[in-house]
């Protein structure tokens, strides 16, 4: 299917959209991700692994893919919803799922890592129903909040 818009065309191939000039194509958002909420950009292995060591903080860390892996796909709203949920209390990260497979020894894709003070504390693998996730998040925000108040303030 191609529609001809003055010097650029637009063509439909296997359900993505390609915007075509005469000298060039780029392919763009595929229509069934276009009309999904957009995904996180992924943090580099390297960024996370840094901002374990400095955030003291509950933090969410996903591992997935943004190609062929419908279980990420089916999860993007859950995560979203999380993230617009407890945005003020939890950093979530998104991460490559091949770029850090070996290192954090992830089962499947996707898979979760709860973490606290730079330590692991949880992991969850595979498509989590939202209550799950949310009720994990919030016994984080718990401790964590705990510690906040058993620590003596400096003066």
């Amino acid at each position: 299917m191609t529609w001809q818009i003055s010097r650029m065309s637009v063509v439909l191939l296997f359900g993505s959209v390609v915007l075509c000039t005469t000298t060039s194509c780029t392919p763009q958002i595929p229509l069934h991700v276009a009309k999904q909420q957009q995904r996180a950009p992924f943090t580099s292995l390297g960024s996370l692994e840094l901002e374990m060591k400095l955030n003291r903080g509950p933090m969410l860390v996903e591992f997935a893919q943004d190609f062929n892996c419908a279980r990420c796909d089916q999860m993007l709203s859950t995560i979203n919803e999380l993230q617009n949920d407890f945005a003020k209390d939890v950093a979530f990260h998104r991460v490559s799922y091949l770029s850090a497979s070996n290192k954090f020894q992830l089962p499947v894709c996707p898979t979760y890592l709860l973490v606290l003070d730079g330590q692991v504390v949880d992991q969850l693998s595979g498509n989590q129903p939202y209550p799950i996730l949310a009720s994990r998040l919030s016994d984080l925000v718990a401790v964590h909040q705990s510690h906040a108040i058993d620590q003596p303030s400096e003066e």
